[in-house]
């Protein structure tokens, strides 16, 4: 917190600044009231993921162990540490950057500034074909791989998630001239402004001020088979897992091969 007040993007040193992107603090915290749960709910926004998570996980254990207390548990327990790494802290002094991206997985952002200001641009999804994606092979239109890029071999749905595209530029319609038929809408938030990225849609960031920022990624009615598709991806990786370490005997009673019903509620 000391370096973002103090970081001066400016000055002479060739240091690149330090920006802490994505900090996951509830999952480093071990006292009881150390979940972010609190944090969950937010006026007029459904957010189905723990509930959601939690019943998948219920079906899936019960499916490969058999119901019990024990399935149970764990269920609401790996429901509890899922969510809680959605939920992120970001600390950055004047001038830090998030490069044009859209989130993974089909996820919703929930983005609220704590402490300073920042500049957001989104763009629609169907502005995707102006904005140059990586497509895991490719990094810039010279062909040289950026820092930023995903590396080749990303998963599907994952490698073009990110952009070069720097909407501040001065050059970006010359370097990108596609950009220039993209609809960019721009938002400047203050302390207690939070804004709502619906999923695919792509955005960036920049501090105007030193910052704190609190991010949620979530899933809503509107959304939920993105998370039935990311959960039944973890739950394949889980199963080559025990059968490759000869834990998974017999066969499955069960497979959860659709999404478990829950009750849709805001809040």
């Amino acid at each position: 917190v000391g370096y973002a007040r103090s970081h001066d993007p400016l000055a002479s040193d060739d240091a690149p600044t330090f920006y802490l992107n994505g900090w996951e603090p509830w999952l480093q915290m071990q006292h009881k009231d150390a979940s972010a749960s609190k944090l969950e709910a937010f006026p007029g926004v459904e957010d189905l993921s723990r509930g959601y998570v939690e019943e998948f996980e219920a079906h899936a254990n019960a499916a490969l162990f058999g119901k019990g207390p024990t399935a149970a548990t764990a269920a609401a327990k790996a429901a509890a540490t899922a969510s809680d790494r959605l939920t992120k802290v970001f600390i950055a002094p004047r001038g830090a950057r998030t490069r044009l991206h859209r989130d993974n997985h089909g996820a919703h952002a929930r983005l609220t500034v704590a402490r300073g200001r920042k500049l957001y641009v989104a763009l629609a999804p169907a502005d995707a074909p102006r904005l140059s994606p990586y497509d895991g092979t490719t990094a810039t239109v010279s062909g040289r791989r950026d820092a930023a890029a995903p590396a080749p071999g990303s998963s599907p749905g994952e490698a073009d998630s990110h952009s070069p595209v720097d909407v501040l530029a001065d050059d970006v319609r010359t370097r990108f001239p596609d950009y220039a038929r993209a609809t960019p809408y721009v938002a400047v938030l203050g302390e207690g402004d939070t804004i709502l990225v619906p999923k695919h849609w792509w955005h960036f960031a920049v501090s105007l001020e030193p910052s704190v920022t609190l991010m949620r990624n979530f899933w809503s009615s509107t959304n939920l088979d993105d998370l039935t598709a990311l959960q039944k991806s973890t739950l394949e990786a889980k199963l080559r897992a025990l059968k490759d370490a000869g834990l998974l005997r017999g066969s499955i009673k069960k497979e959860p091969t659709r999404a478990p019903q829950i009750t849709s509620s805001s809040s």
